[in-house]
């Protein structure tokens, strides 16, 4: 059986970043009590989900945070590539990740417009598979980033 070395868990690390990463092509959140989901890229630039000419729209409305969350995963996965000791910086990295996107219904906010007149409604969103599996592999990045820095140490 072949032994795990530093290089391949150092290439699984920035793999999972990758990955975390890329699920922002994926379902992220889900409106409660509909079957409407939006992907990442819908919650973190915004999206109009109804436009009914000059009349009303409802508009998914861009986040700077929910874009730093779903990017932070592959800052972290380029630490470790291109810093000497990245695994220590991508620590902080990845559970800023993972916070951020914890936090991505929160920082979701849905503007309704009718005639020129807006308001910010509340929506019961719930996370979407793609926000998940976002989560779990931002942690399993930081615990293995943990376990290399602890084990250089």
């Amino acid at each position: 059986m072949k032994k795990i070395t530093s290089e391949n868990l150092t290439f699984v690390t920035v793999l999972l970043g990758i990955m975390a990463t890329l699920m922002l092509l994926f379902p992220a959140l889900v409106a409660g009590g509909t079957d409407a989901s939006y992907t990442g890229l819908h919650v973190a630039l915004g999206h109009e989900t109804v436009n009914l000419g000059g009349f009303a729209n409802v508009r998914i409305n861009f986040s700077l945070l929910n874009l730093v969350g779903y990017v932070l995963p592959f800052v972290g996965a380029m630490v470790i590539v291109f810093v000497k000791k990245g695994h220590l910086i991508s620590v902080f990295v990845f559970a800023a990740a993972i916070v951020t996107l914890f936090m991505v219904p929160e920082f979701t906010t849905v503007t309704f417009t009718v005639m020129g007149s807006s308001t910010d409604v509340a929506v019961d969103w719930t996370y979407g598979i793609g926000l998940i599996i976002a989560i779990v592999l931002s942690f399993l990045a930081l615990f293995i980033s943990i376990y290399k820095t602890t084990r250089k140490a």
